[in-house]
């Protein structure tokens, strides 16, 4: 089944207006927060083991910082 089978599919952005900035350079910001009990370092270990991950599946003039 394809997504265009049960729903239009757009190309486009959501806000056009809305945008992220980072030293001036335009950025995708992932905001993570802490849910109410969460273990904190728990979370913060599991996001930077999957970092790299992240990493090798995007093209190489892409960086993620922390």
């Amino acid at each position: 089944m394809l997504l265009s089978d049960v729903a239009l599919v757009l190309d486009g952005t959501e806000n056009a207006r809305q945008a992220a900035w980072m030293n001036q350079t335009p950025a995708v910001i992932v905001n993570i927060q802490r849910q109410p009990g969460a273990n904190i370092i728990q979370v913060v270990d599991r996001i930077t083991k999957l970092l790299p991950q992240l990493k090798s599946t995007l093209p190489s003039a892409i960086q993620v910082r922390c």
